[in-house]
């Protein structure tokens, strides 16, 4: 008997599965969603496989997605592949290297063009575009032109926890001693870590730097930076909206810090100083982060939105708000020479 799919919900949230091995030219939709504990696919056949909606959503270990057909398979829809590492550009699809162009290009697949790579290099352990170390990239002359913003370099605290950093602008932010712009901006790739603003639930008084905040990202975050990257980062001048007890535009001196509306949204309605990094956030959809889990979250903005709430953008890209004692996800930036 010869199978010629894996059937709808085959494997819907299957507890204990961790690499699959296939040869039938379809997949159908939900077969494998949820299954948590997925890390590898390998789909053998020489034919063209149909990967269908939500086929591999929510697996939330799915590092190596291999398909070896001949000629190109198809990806029904991005959200196959959604809530994984693949989807946030941390996992990899492996392809045959003459088809790696098509696969670019090709309707859905082109989603994940970032991270489709040859055959060959299958099992990557390394996702990070940018292969310098950090030294050499604070030592690199050329780094705007050697370095493209949204590459990115995983960033590995003293404590072991590893932080998938974006590029975000060169040459942007002005430093808090006026002596010029920092070289480069880094940005969370994803949620790496959540926090509330304040403890009271109903309480923005003082805004951002009132906040429990500016605290916590140094004393939890950046004190764990390696030396390497702690000794080039540089403090920038940042702008925030406090709306207790008075409705002002407030600056602050920081090293490490939340983003702010206008940084992200590029409007002028919140903040009106400042920069936008409009290449890292270009849509709505961008806005989107994901948690360890590979789910999508709310994540804290700098500015408050009433005497009550803090801006977040929420978990489909659209901005909104948040109690102050809510624990909603910390995307954390910081700039350096």
């Amino acid at each position: 008997m010869s199978i010629s799919k894996v059937g709808a919900y085959a494997f819907y949230n299957h507890p204990n599965l961790e690499r699959v091995v296939v040869s039938v030219p379809v997949i159908e939709e939900f077969a494998f969603q949820g299954s948590t504990k997925l890390e590898t696919v390998d789909l053998i056949s020489d034919s063209a496989v149909t990967i269908n909606t939500n086929a591999f959503a929510s697996c939330s270990g799915l590092e190596h997605l291999i398909v070896r057909s001949l000629t190109r398979s198809s990806l029904a829809a991005t959200s196959a592949l959604i809530g994984s590492p693949i989807a946030i550009e941390d996992g990899g699809i492996y392809v045959p290297a003459d088809l790696l162009d098509s696969y670019k290009s090709a309707t859905n697949w082109s989603a994940y063009a970032n991270n489709i790579y040859p055959l060959d290099e299958y099992p990557r352990a390394n996702f990070d575009t940018i292969s310098d170390s950090w030294s050499d990239i604070f030592s690199n002359s050329n780094y705007a032109t050697d370095y493209a913003v949204k590459d990115t370099k995983t960033l590995e605290l003293t404590d072991g926890t590893k932080i998938k950093m974006d590029l975000a602008a060169f040459n942007t932010d002005v430093k808090a001693d006026n002596s010029g712009t920092a070289k480069m901006t880094w940005i969370c790739h994803g949620i790496p870590f959540t926090h509330r603003m304040n403890a009271s639930k109903n309480t923005t008084s003082g805004g951002y730097d009132a906040s429990e905040m500016p605290s916590y990202l140094v004393s939890d975050i950046l004190s764990k930076f390696p030396t390497e990257v702690r000794s080039h980062v540089v403090s920038v001048k940042k702008y925030h909206r406090s709306k207790s007890p008075t409705d002002e535009i407030l600056t602050s001196n920081l090293e490490i810090f939340l983003l702010s509306h206008h940084e992200v949204f590029g409007t002028t309605t919140h903040e009106d100083s400042g920069p936008v990094y409009s290449t890292l956030f270009p849509s709505q959809s961008s806005l989107v982060k994901y948690d360890a889990s590979c789910s999508a979250n709310f994540w804290w903005l700098r500015s408050a939105r009433s005497a009550s709430n803090f801006r977040c953008v929420g978990g489909s890209g659209g901005e909104g708000g948040s109690s102050a004692n809510s624990a909603c996800g910390v995307v954390f930036g910081f700039c350096t020479d």
